[in-house]
């Protein structure tokens, strides 16, 4: 999936995720059971969410703040 300028908005908001019962972003809502980036981004390695590892993989996580900084944004109405 492309999260190039332009395409992520399209490839992210509204689209029923594969892997889970939910959407990968649902607008307005924030909550990790409405949207599988919520789950994925605020997952940990013992709380893995439905499917694959929790985000960003294979790297740092996100910080805390990062992390704030997408709920809210996903909260708001996930605005492009």
């Amino acid at each position: 999936m492309s999260l190039e300028t332009g395409l992520s908005y399209a490839n992210l908001v509204g689209v029923p995720s594969l892997e889970c019962k939910t959407y990968r972003v649902l607008a307005c809502g924030p909550l990790r059971s409405e949207s599988q980036l919520a789950d994925k981004i605020l997952a940990t390695s013992t709380d893995l969410p439905c499917s694959g590892a929790p985000m960003p993989f294979n790297t740092t996580p996100l910080t805390a703040a990062s992390q704030r900084a997408i709920i809210d944004w996903i909260a708001q109405g996930a605005p492009p």
